[in-house]
């Protein structure tokens, strides 16, 4: 099978194709050269009834792309009228591998992508030539009647058959290059990756006899061509191919991979081993790197690793680029390798380096995309025979750049879905009023949203169905069934490498800079007066310069970028992600001088790890800039004396250089970064980023290095641990104790709350922004509420095996008070009205920005009236969902047996009956005084809670919706719930104390409440023991 197109990258290829073909040199017999000006003889026709090669090329010109004329891989001729070419198949072609690599050039929002790769070999048959692709994921390296009965099943697959044209000058085979890759583009990718028609559909659109030859350049070691064939879209893509042959791969061994260490990997079946745990061989996905010195104890490599930073990447980001590159050498020199990665800047004003094209696969690129997007993905290509990696590209987008104000009702459903199974997708699928997607869509949008949903759940029941899905398992990724398996062993591997490089690094950081650039306004650090454009100098009261980049402190900036790139460096080196990085510190750690600025703050910068922004920091600088502005006035009058008494004939502000625009006293910081606590953002890769390295790449025996396995600063897990119980495994949380960081959350939101109005919004400002700046408010609220749900029915997972040095259980539960404490947490900050911080002050003023057209259109569509019901309920659902569905129940129930009877832990009981008090606490006694319609008992938005509660309950009651022997205690006990609250709601509604007190609205509320909780208790089988 080739070599698999993520996902992603097929999305982008779906409007076009950029195909590499990359080779080694390969002997050429050189034709004797005719006298200079005699005619060229012409050749006969071949004997097998082509046309001879001369009247096959007329108009056709040889293209020659080296300085001396030497030899190419392919011998290329091109038409310049209609962008034909013609290709002579290289020496040897029917008996070499070779890749062919496909990259968008232009025309799509993400151009620049590796799109996908395939793995083949020419056959000839007759007149024609086969497209083949090897099996490489059933190998046998048994008896000779092992490979035998392998290769006897497991056969080569052809991808599609093209016509030969004539015989070429060197007596090679000779096609119709353009033909290949313009019309037969479809079948060629369709096949690449085993994504079926998707691809072929999106090239369907396009228009190949209108296909435009932008470039064709031939090498000794590869080819590569461009064509830019127009679609239905107003942009026409120009796609990229490369054809090569794959490295000899002298001296290079794959190693084996280990699941305790975090790395993609290329993985086969090896039915010559008669034993269910050695058939599945697994290779890490690495470079080749070695010393060019091995007595030297610290060697400069035989070849480095080259990255070229695009020229359309900003000057003001290259050099955070390039550091954020540099930065992983550190681990190298600990392997006695220095320099193992090297940099270069492309450069259009000087030409340097600029006869190298980015989507060439013999060069290692940067790429800086102006989209608008926040993205940022570290992809590569792989030998599929042992994991070597063979070159890599990094997309960096400017939109997180902009993250001025993230859209709330974007981030918030994200946020509310992450860490639940595909068990509760599949519940929450038969009843969307409680999907967290739903809920925070605007209710006109809501039908939308739920066709929407139900639409891409039936398309990947259709894949199960067509075998290009396997079933969806353990943590919503993908599984292989039986029939799968047979016709693709390695499907579940590939679709876990693949779902790890779908990095969303860039957009998070892209929220974090909205948030920070909030956090600046609020404390009353003015740094651009011009919305965020300048980029400069600025001087602030004491004389100090300030050094902004597009209207953010560049001590801010320029780490995170270098935090970024490092991130996506490290995917292609070969890393997964390490969403447990970030938990090896505890807050006050992270905050302290042993941490700050000298060493990283999380385990692996292959995690997402959040701003580190504390309020206690935020109050500091509150007053210190609201001293300066005291003095800064005293100053003023003291230099308007001054002029009165005509002892100074100039302003002070008249001295100040031409090129700083002048600031208003809020810029009062120094060039350092104003923060007395932790730094911002990492200063460094993470311990277990050094230890992975010196596993991937030790010359030594890496054996010993997993000997550190249970070292706590080397804690990993990955994305498809996301699902799981581990509360320390998430995106954007932060250090050992989540309540620790889910309260400094909650403190930040009500900091930033209390002077939104005063504070975020200037004047001048649109009102709008207020309500932008509570939504973000939100975002921190959800995440925070997130982290906290995790706890519940949580466990402690480890990947240590039986006799790893300080070894330990791979599953340890939560504690029973850490689960309470996130029970509390959530009544506590989600549950009650105090938690949102509104006053009809604030809902007076959350409005929206009214625009007809493309830029505005996204809040035009939204209420101008803040939804204030609707949002909070939304946020309360998913909050409920998270502590109260089907998973998370479950394995509270199944954690009672983890534990001694003697050990105390959270039982469903518990659970159930602690978030019933939390919600319904205004039932516990009977009304002691008189309430309106304007100030009622229950409030409006406790009414809605307590109404979802009861249909959350109503749910859990019904057994058939429920996975597992956990559903008949969980009926039971939740019909016990449903009793008790009728019993109270029974015993205020017909007490006489009661009795003219209630407000018309809790009046009604408890009366429908109780019909409804009778409708659901009639309508329920009963679980006995």
């Amino acid at each position: 099978m080739p070599h698999p197109i993520s996902h992603a990258a097929a999305l982008m290829l779906a409007a076009g194709l950029s195909v590499t073909v990359l080779a080694q040199p390969a002997p050429t017999p050189a034709a004797a050269p005719a006298p200079e000006g005699a005619p060229r003889a012409p050749r006969p026709a071949d004997e097998s009834g082509l046309k001879s090669f001369d009247d096959v090329s007329k108009g056709f010109e040889k293209v020659v792309s080296t300085a001396d004329g030497k030899g190419s891989y392919y011998t290329l001729y091109r038409r310049e009228r209609d962008g034909g070419l013609l290709a002579e198949l290289p020496a040897g072609f029917d008996s070499q591998r070779q890749f062919i690599a496909m990259t968008i050039a232009s025309g799509e929002t993400f151009a620049g992508l590796q799109s996908g790769d395939l793995y083949t070999f020419w056959r000839r048959l007759d007149n024609r030539l086969l497209l083949i692709a090897p099996d490489t994921d059933n190998r046998s390296t048994g008896d000779a009647e092992s490979k035998a009965g392998v290769k006897q099943i497991f056969t080569d697959r052809v991808i599609l058959d093209v016509p030969i044209l004539a015989m070429g000058p060197s007596g090679r085979p000779v096609i119709d290059m353009k033909e290949l890759l313009t019309t037969r583009a479809r079948d060629m990718l369709s096949a690449g990756g085993g994504i079926g028609g998707f691809l072929g559909a999106g090239l369907a659109q396009a228009n190949p006899r209108l296909a435009a030859l932008k470039s064709a350049k031939a090498f000794p070691e590869n080819v590569e061509i461009s064509y830019e064939m127009p679609t239905s879209r107003a942009r026409p893509p120009q796609t990229h191919v490369s054809l090569t042959l794959p490295p000899a791969n002298l001296g290079y061994t794959p190693r084996v991979a280990d699941q305790r260490v975090g790395y993609f990997t290329t993985v086969y079946r090896d039915l010559g081993k008669m034993s269910s745990d050695q058939k599945w061989v697994r290779f890490i996905n690495r470079w080749h790197l070695e010393k060019a010195d091995p007595k030297l104890k610290l060697s400069p490599p035989k070849e480095p690793i080259v990255f070229y930073i695009e020229h359309t990447t900003p000057v003001r980001y290259r050099r955070y680029v390039r550091d954020g590159l540099l930065r992983w050498n550190k681990a190298f020199e600990k392997i006695g390798i220095s320099e193992a990665i090297q940099v270069y800047y492309q450069d259009a004003t000087t030409g340097a380096h600029m006869d190298k094209d980015p989507e060439d696969v013999r060069y290692n690129f940067v790429r800086w995309i102006a989209n608008d997007i926040g993205t940022a993905i570290g992809p590569s290509r792989v030998h599929p025979l042992t994991g070597q990696i063979l070159d890599a590209d990094i997309i960096l987008t400017d939109g997180w750049i902009r993250g001025f104000a993230a859209d709330y009702t974007d981030e918030l459903p994200e946020i509310s879905m992450q860490g639940m199974t595909s068990e509760t997708i599949s519940w929450l699928a038969e009843r969307p009023q409680f999907d967290p997607r739903v809920r925070f869509a605007d209710p006109a949008k809501r039908p939308g949203v739920i066709e929407r949903l139900r639409q891409e759940a039936a398309a990947k029941e259709q894949m199960k169905t067509d075998g290009r899905l396997g079933v969806t398992g353990f943590g919503g990724i993908a599984m292989p069934t039986a029939s799968d398996l047979a016709r693709d062993p390695v499907k579940f591997e590939e679709r876990l490498n693949l779902a790890a490089r779908m990095c969303t690094l860039a957009s998070g950081k892209g929220l974090d800079l909205a948030m920070l650039r909030m956090h600046m306004d609020i404390i009353g650090l003015e740094l651009d007066a011009q919305g965020g454009a300048f980029t400069g100098e600025i001087e602030n009261t004491r004389g100090d310069s300030v050094s902004v980049l597009d209207g953010v402190p560049e001590w801010f900036i320029g780490p995170l970028l270098v935090d970024l790139v490092a991130h996506e460096v490290g995917h292609t080196l070969g890393l997964r992600h390490n969403f447990k990085g970030s938990s090896i510190y505890t807050l006050a750690q992270v905050n302290s001088p042993d941490v700050k600025g000298k060493k990283s703050f999380s385990g692996s910068v292959m995690d997402y790890v959040p701003v580190n922004i504390n309020v206690p920091d935020a109050k500091k600088l509150e007053e210190y800039l609201k001293q300066q502005k005291k003095d800064d006035t005293k100053d003023a009058k003291k230099d308007e004396a001054k002029k009165d008494e005509g002892k100074k004939d100039e302003a002070k502000d008249d001295k100040k250089p031409a090129a700083a625009p002048s600031r208003s006293t809020g810029s009062t910081l120094g060039p350092e970064k104003p923060q007395e606590l932790g730094d911002y953002a990492q200063v460094d890769n993470g311990p277990y980023d050094y230890w992975a390295i010196e596993y991937g790449y030790t010359l030594d025996d890496p054996k010993k290095v997993l000997e550190r396995v249970n070292d706590p600063e080397l804690v990993y897990a990955t994305d498809w641990d996301l699902s799981g119980p581990d509360p320390l495994v998430r995106q954007y949380d932060f250090t050992s104790n989540p309540a620790d960081y889910a309260n400094n959350l909650m403190e930040l939101a009500r900091y930033h709350r209390s002077r939104l109005l005063d504070r975020f919004v200037k004047d001048g400002d649109s009102w709008a922004r207020a309500r932008r700046g509570y939504g973000m408010t939100l975002v921190m609220q959800g995440r925070a509420a997130n982290i906290m749900a995790k706890l519940i029915g949580g466990a402690d997972l480890s990947y240590s095996k039986k006799g790893d040095p300080n070894g330990r259980d791979p599953i340890i539960p939560t504690p029973g008070d850490k689960q309470r404490e996130a029970v509390k947490w959530i009544t506590d900050n989600i549950f009650q009205d105090n938690a949102w911080g509104l006053t009809p002050e604030m809902l007076t003023k959350f409005t929206t920005d009214r625009w007809g057209d493309q830029g505005g259109m996204s809040e035009l569509m939204q209420d101008p009236s803040f939804p204030v019901h609707d949002r909070v309920a939304a946020l309360q659902i998913a909050a409920l969902v998270q502590i109260m569905n089907p998973t998370t129940i479950r394995r509270v129930y199944d954690n009672e047996l983890r534990v001694p009877a003697t050990t105390d832990t959270l039982t469903i009981p518990e659970l159930l009956d602690s978030v019933t008090k939390g919600i319904w606490s205004e039932i516990d006694k009977a009304p002691g005084q008189q309430f309106t319609a304007r100030q009622p008992m229950i409030s409006s938005l406790r009414r809605n809670l307590q109404r979802e509660h009861l249909e959350l309950l109503s749910f859990l009651t019904n057994s058939g919706v429920l996975l597992g022997e956990a559903s008949k205690p969980i009926t039971n006990l939740s019909l016990a719930q449903l009793r008790s609250i009728q019993d109270k709601i029974k015993g205020i509604v017909e007490s006489k104390s009661a009795a003219g007190r209630l407000d018309p609205y809790t009046l009604t509320h408890l009366n429908e409440a109780n019909k409804r909780i009778d409708a659901i208790i009639n309508k329920v089988a009963i679980f006995f023991p």
